[in-house]
């Protein structure tokens, strides 16, 4: 059965291990973002999407308001009789549904005619999305809806709202599936336009947010199926020109069957987003924007960030075994190993889930935490490999190198600031007597018990137990004078005395006992310099042990033992 001695540092160390994984655990919970990817997590997701290229779907065609619309139709905006004229010629194309990225949201007080004409054009056209905006209300300083006039919302099919999210970059990684007032919520644009365009509703994918349905107000603006986009080549999404449309210039084969989006491109009218594109970042505007979301809604490449609950199990479970994969590997001295597959090992499942099951959870929690694990026992290794070199194995106090380099440092500075200086020699009576009829295991645990009442006496920053050899301790207490250290000489007698450890075969005592002797530079007194403090120690030790041991001694320069 293990003795309580023996198990205290098993539990030890168990109870450190335990409180770095504990500590990692909270590491990962620190650094894992709640809502939004920080900058360093969105850098790493453009890394590992950058080869992934996205397929463009043939079924998507824009029309657009460009700079060539602009000079053949004039100043912008134009009648909305224009753009009547342009849903009736895409109607007789027979598209799936129309999109249309232009908000309608103020009457034109001179052409109420026009308003009229494509009121009823909406009507009659293929199945027509209207946006509906977010805007900062000028009076609260919140997101308020701004939706098309009533005449143009009862007419379309549906209204989707046509917010787009952009970072601190400006980069829209992130889309909203459902957004707008707390009291009702509208699809994306390009939602609603995918689900006018198809027979089937499939179910919206993304991110819940936990605080639908608890806003304080029915008008806070809410999103909800939070999405990330895997971009496309924006040049390889087939665009016409809004004015070739117009004048019959584009064939109608171009939109038969296909989702159409009608927008702005044109400079100066439509506001630009960036997005990642090989290998830098390019220009987008909000209908290409839109385009981009509904083609990953038909090829179902949205991807869905892993709820933060999970993302941060996630990474805990990498940083557990990867702690646990070094405490296997300790043995074969390759710790390092584990923690090199630990840091490969978080972005390749960030880029597996990525990839091949679409959804998304950053490596850098668990990485950064993995890294400062890997600090952290570089720098334990390298205290303790110090340690080992200046300290005893068997009984953990100093060892003589280390004794030897802190005296004669001490001494120099007892010398230079005038300051005492004592030193304690101790030794263990019958020591050898001890060893040879109680074995010499037992003589180490003696030799370890001593050690230990020696290290509790050494309480100030530069007091230093050691291990002087054999059986001989020492004690070096800088700043001390005699009447100092001669008390604490007795009370280390005192403390193993207390003890009753059974040395039957001492002629000194019944109990181990201690033979201790003391010597103090004093500043000013005749006959002692730091450079004689160990001889004179001895000396006072050797006087102990002719007076019978089990007791101290104090050098004096007219001692006898001298």
């Amino acid at each position: 059965m293990k003795t309580r001695a023996a198990l205290d540092p098993f539990r030890r160390r168990w109870l450190q291990r335990g409180l770095i994984g504990l500590l990692a655990a909270l590491g990962v919970w620190l650094l894992t973002p709640r809502h939004v990817n920080s900058a360093l997590d969105s850098w790493v997701y453009d890394q590992l999407l950058v080869g992934s290229r996205q397929q463009v779907s043939d079924h998507i065609t824009l029309v657009v308001v460009d700079n060539k619309s602009l000079e053949a139709l004039g100043r912008w905006p134009w009648s909305r009789g224009t753009h009547a004229k342009l849903l009736q010629t895409l109607h007789q194309a027979q598209p799936r549904a129309i999109g249309m990225d232009i908000l309608l949201a103020e009457a034109a007080l001179d052409d109420a005619e026009g308003d009229a004409e494509l009121a009823r054009t909406i009507v009659e056209a293929a199945p027509v999305v209207l946006p509906v905006a977010a805007e900062t209300s000028s009076v609260s300083g919140l997101l308020t809806e701004v939706r098309p006039l009533p005449l143009f919302a009862d007419a379309a099919a549906e209204l989707g709202h046509a917010e787009v999210v952009a970072d601190h970059n400006n980069i829209p990684r992130y889309a909203y599936l459902e957004a707008g007032i707390a009291a009702h919520l509208r699809p994306a644009l390009a939602l609603a336009l995918r689900n006018q365009g198809s027979d089937v509703r499939l179910p919206t994918p993304g991110l819940r947010n936990p605080e639908v349905g608890k806003a304080s107000s029915p008008l806070l603006w809410v999103r909800d199926y939070q999405v990330m986009v895997p971009y496309a080549d924006r040049l390889a999404f087939r665009q016409v020109s809004y004015v070739d449309v117009l004048e019959g210039r584009a064939g109608a084969e171009q939109f038969r069957g296909q989702w159409v989006l009608i927008g702005v491109t044109a400079s100066g009218l439509a506001p630009n987003f960036s997005i990642p594109e090989g290998g830098g970042y390019k220009s987008l505007t909000g209908v290409e924007y839109h385009a981009q979301v509904l083609n990953a809604l038909l090829q179902h490449t949205l991807i869905t960030q892993m709820p933060f609950s999970y993302r941060v199990l996630t990474g805990v479970l990498l940083v557990g075994l990867t702690l646990l994969a070094t405490l296997a590997l300790r043995r074969k001295g390759v710790t390092w190993l584990a923690y090199g597959i630990g840091l490969v090992a978080c972005p390749l499942l960030s880029f597996v889930l990525l990839h091949a099951g679409r959804l998304w959870v950053s490596p850098v929690a668990a990485f950064v935490t993995i890294v400062a694990c890997l600090l952290f026992s570089l720098f334990w290794h390298l205290r303790r490999s110090q340690k080992h070199a200046s300290s005893d194995a068997l009984t953990d106090l100093a060892n003589r190198r280390m004794f030897e380099q802190t005296l004669e440092r001490e001494a120099e500075n007892a010398e230079r600031s005038g300051q005492p200086l004592s030193l304690l020699l101790v030794d263990i009576d019958h020591f050898k007597q001890y060893n040879d009829n109680y074995g010499h295991q037992a003589g180490d645990v003696l030799l370890q018990t001593v050690s230990r009442t020696l290290a509790l006496w050494a309480r100030r920053p530069r007091d230093l137990a050691c291990r002087y050899g054999g059986d001989e301790l020492a004690l070096i207490l800088p700043g001390s004078p005699v009447e100092h250290a001669q008390h604490v000489a007795e009370s280390i007698i005192q403390s193993v005395r207390l003890q009753a450890i059974e040395h039957a075969h001492s002629p000194a005592a019944e109990y181990a006992s201690l033979s201790i002797g003391v010597a103090t530079f004093s500043p000013g007194k005749a006959g002692t310099r730091p450079s004689n403090l160990l001889a004179h120690a001895d000396a006072a030790l050797y006087q102990a042990k002719r007076a019978g041991r089990n007791r101290a001694r104090v050098w004096s320069p007219d001692s006898r033992a001298l």
